[in-house]
């Protein structure tokens, strides 16, 4: 792995963290990392999400979305709203919440295949965005969620997410939404009604969101730092 990593250029990475635990991982020197890593900034196409029709919310009750393929915690995040009366709407793939599993009357689960669009849809009709990483996924150094985390910048909306310590955004600092460090039932139950009740607050968190994407996370920005990084190779 050591000598494939030596045989290239360049590498771009979309973490700090991530991109310092692969030099110690191949124990590469400092100036090797130096010279040939390199971090982006990957953020939503500035084009695509502008010209989204608004949509409204159909219930002025709050309710939050959580999509995603197997690296989410979906037991745990139904187990945690089963305790709660507010409303969740899961879209997941067959393999993402098993067919035994009890689901209570305010989680609705779809495992079919949902286009983007129509889940745009969801997401810009909810409350907040909900991403449950799994412990033994995101400990491994990856930045799963982060796609997600994407469209929440890019739609203005508010996130619950699993504390994830290799991706950069501190959605905290930002003001945009809340970690959750205790990735339990009990942690996410604490969490998702700490999220609940700031539901004043999600208006102005999904404005934070939008400056983020406007001014720091988007397709511009990503591509200039993907040619500065070609312009070196070359």
């Amino acid at each position: 792995m050591k000598k494939s990593f030596q045989q290239f250029d360049h590498y771009a990475f979309f973490s700090k963290r991530l991109l310092e635990k692969t030099r110690i991982d191949l124990d590469l020197s400092k100036d090797f990392a130096d010279k040939h890593f390199n971090l982006v900034h990957w953020g939503p196409d500035r084009n695509f999400y502008r010209n989204l029709d608004p949509v409204h919310p159909n219930s002025s009750l709050p309710f939050a979305v959580c999509a995603g393929t197997v690296d989410r915690d979906y037991d745990m995040l139904i187990d945690a709203f089963s305790q709660l009366e507010h409303s969740l709407k899961i879209f997941c793939t067959k393999k993402g919440v098993p067919d035994n599993k009890v689901v209570p009357a305010n989680v609705s689960v779809d495992n079919s295949w949902v286009p983007y669009p129509q889940l745009l849809k969801e997401y810009m009709a909810s409350s907040f965005i909900i991403i449950p990483i799994r412990d033994d996924i995101k400990n491994r150094g990856n930045t799963f969620g982060l796609t997600v985390l994407n469209d929440c910048i890019a739609v203005g909306k508010p996130v619950l997410m699993t504390y994830h310590p290799y991706i950069d955004v501190d959605i905290e600092k930002e003001n945009i939404g809340l970690w959750v460090r205790d990735n339990t039932v009990e942690g996410w139950t604490v969490a998702l009604n700490r999220m609940f009740d700031l539901s004043d607050n999600f208006e102005s968190m999904g404005e934070n969101a939008k400056k983020m994407y406007h001014r720091r996370y988007n397709s511009g920005i990503f591509g200039r730092e993907l040619a500065s990084i070609f312009r070196r190779a070359l």
